[in-house]
């Protein structure tokens, strides 16, 4: 959320399109690009039953850039372990 003219605006396109903080730590994610942000506070944010997946959340207030950096994401590498018989 960004305080705006008249209110508040989400960074998100929909409320459902959230990210845990390890994923974010990461690389991974939707919301990858958000890591080096000034985190400026926390908000408790509570929810009508039934209006999301997510009845309360812990929101993390961050700066916004004008020039958001966009990352890639990190894809992990699978490695196998082969056994001969």
């Amino acid at each position: 959320m960004y305080k705006d003219k008249g209110g508040h605006k989400c960074v998100l396109d929909d409320w459902n399109d959230v990210s845990m903080d390890h994923e974010i730590l990461r690389g991974k994610g939707k919301n990858r690009h958000y890591i080096n942000n000034e985190v400026l506070g926390l908000v408790g944010v509570y929810f009508n039953s039934g209006h999301t997946s997510y009845p309360e959340a812990l929101n993390i207030v961050i700066e916004e850039l004008e020039n958001q950096p966009m990352i890639d994401e990190i894809v992990e590498e699978i490695a196998y372990n082969c056994e001969t018989i």
